[in-house]
């Protein structure tokens, strides 16, 4: 992100991140733990590999009903691209990888150096090629 700037180690250094997260992670086990049926843990990635699905999880569970129009809405945004700052429509699984066209390979080299035992927690997968690359190449069920 523009930013986030190389001298902000707050948000630039996959170290601290990584820690953030593993921090995160105890946060959330903590809190699943006091209100077991309150909490729930949602992957940003499995929210965009599978967005109709999860949102109707989502609802569910805080005691709505997910009706079509839901679904419809959704649908519609997560498979549209509309390439402006200010809307919410994106090709949700085509962004999913995005990281993967972008990424350096030494970039990537050093974030799963930094961050291989978060990357496990999380559910991600190491990887040693950024091509060709698939969802199930980079991400298991946690």
């Amino acid at each position: 992100v523009q930013w986030c700037k190389p001298k902000d180690q707050d948000c630039y250094s996959p170290a601290v991140l990584c820690r953030d997260m593993d921090e995160d992670l105890e946060t959330f086990k903590m809190l699943k733990e006091l209100y077991p049926n309150r909490i729930q843990l949602l992957r940003y990635e499995d929210f965009m590999n599978d967005a109709v699905s999860k949102a109707q999880v989502i609802t569910e569970w805080v005691g709505m009903n997910f009706t079509s129009s839901m679904k419809s809405f959704i649908t519609k945004n997560t498979n549209t691209e509309i390439n402006k700052p200010w809307t919410i429509s994106r090709k949700s699984k085509e962004h999913l990888l995005h990281w993967t066209r972008t990424l350096s390979l030494g970039d990537l080299h050093e974030i799963q150096d930094s961050c291989a035992r978060t990357m496990e927690k999380f559910g991600y997968k190491t990887v040693n090629s950024l091509q060709n690359l698939s969802a199930e190449d980079v991400f298991q069920d946690i």
